[in-house]
């Protein structure tokens, strides 16, 4: 009975490590067909070795009288506080496995016990809001309880949340008479998108507002945005189509918005407000004679309008912004980027009473009449 037993357990071992080797050696999902044993491995879900898992340092969140709470750290808790948001590009607003963040808060609540013991819970502000309903708070925000009495807890931060959470702290058996809470808040993710002309002045000086559509993920509070660079540049079409008006070639450059540019955000739409002006974008400009410099302003709206209607009236000024997203003055995003064709813009000074006495490309601007 007992060899019985041996040869059995022989052939399942056997059998088991056939299997085994047939599936390690698999190719295109059939068994011992890879000869290469240095290729006979189970998939690797992770090829860069990456450890996801890996935990944020530094400056995580902001309490609301502006102190900063670091990873790791130890920390009175406080009325209120906000995290910065995830610093992976990659996190999703699903994705809980890049950076979890934790800190250590402890509780203080006046009470007439002897070594009280305390009790944590976790919750959303209001869980019937829209975004808050079939969720559990403990996802976002997790509290685990340390010690004798329980009086501090680490609090890790999981993902981005779109209602407020409270974090509540009673002494036990008098959850309704001794407590404390704190109101805690993430800084939504943004996005730049779209950006446009929002007004359509000329080129005389008055301000152009151009608009960039800011996409946000989940979140509680906006992050604040501080100007990299904008610069403005024609596109191709539109430089032929200036040219054609002249009978001496002029060389085109980009404007950059100085420092002192005028910047908002309002309804998700970040502006950048500048006051361009056509010789901005002309190599040299100001050596040019008097009769040249109104040939050039006469070629700028008569090209710019001949560019406008062959491109169905659409956009002819290319833009690229950079900006910073950032809370309490620190960087949450560097350099978001986004270049974009802006909206048309319309000349008002149109006419052969512009620039008399100036023959131009094909019309003489005095008569208005083609030569």
């Amino acid at each position: 009975m007992k060899k019985f037993i041996v040869v059995i357990m022989g052939l399942i071992i056997t059998a088991g490590t056939v299997c085994g080797f047939g599936f390690v050696s698999r190719r295109d999902g059939k068994w011992f067909q890879e000869p290469d044993i240095s290729k006979w491995h189970i998939k690797n879900e992770n090829p860069d070795n990456t450890d996801n898992s890996e935990e944020q340092t530094g400056v995580v969140a902001y309490t609301s009288d502006g102190e900063a709470l670091e990873a790791g750290g130890s920390y009175a808790m406080p009325v209120a506080y906000t995290y910065l948001g995830s610093l992976s590009e990659e996190q999703s607003e699903d994705n809980t496995e890049y950076f979890s963040p934790t800190i250590e808060l402890t509780a203080n609540i006046d009470n007439p016990y002897i070594n009280p013991v305390y009790e944590w819970t976790v919750s959303f502000a209001n869980p019937s809001s829209e975004w808050a309903k079939d969720k559990i708070a403990s996802g976002y925000i997790g509290v685990v309880p340390f010690g004798d009495n329980q009086q501090s807890a680490r609090i890790t931060y999981h993902n981005n949340f779109a209602e407020q959470i409270i974090i509540k702290v009673s002494i036990s058996g008098q959850a309704d008479a001794n407590y404390t809470t704190c109101t805690v808040n993430c800084v939504k993710k943004a996005q730049l998108d779209v950006t446009e002309c929002i007004d359509n002045y000329d080129f005389n000086g008055n301000p152009f507002n151009f608009g960039t559509k800011v996409d946000y993920g989940a979140g509680t509070v906006i992050g604040d945005f501080k100007l990299n660079s904008f610069t403005v540049e024609l596109s191709y079409t539109l430089k032929e189509e200036i040219q054609k008006f002249l009978t001496f070639a002029v060389e085109f450059k980009a404007y950059t918005a100085p420092e002192a540019v005028e910047t908002y955000c309002s309804d998700g739409i970040f502006y950048v407000r500048c006051y361009l002006v056509y010789s901005d974008f002309i190599v040299g400009y100001e050596e040019y004679d008097t009769a040249h410099k109104d040939a050039i302003k006469y070629a700028w709206y008569h090209g710019y309008e001949a560019d406008r209607k062959s491109d169905y009236w659409g956009g002819n000024l290319n833009t690229n912004i950079s900006v910073n997203y950032e809370k309490y003055g620190y960087t949450i995003k560097k350099n978001m980027k986004k270049e974009s064709t802006a909206g048309y813009i319309t000349g008002s000074e149109n006419g052969a009473g512009i620039v008399p006495n100036v023959t131009l490309n094909k019309t003489d601007i005095s008569t208005g009449r083609q030569v």
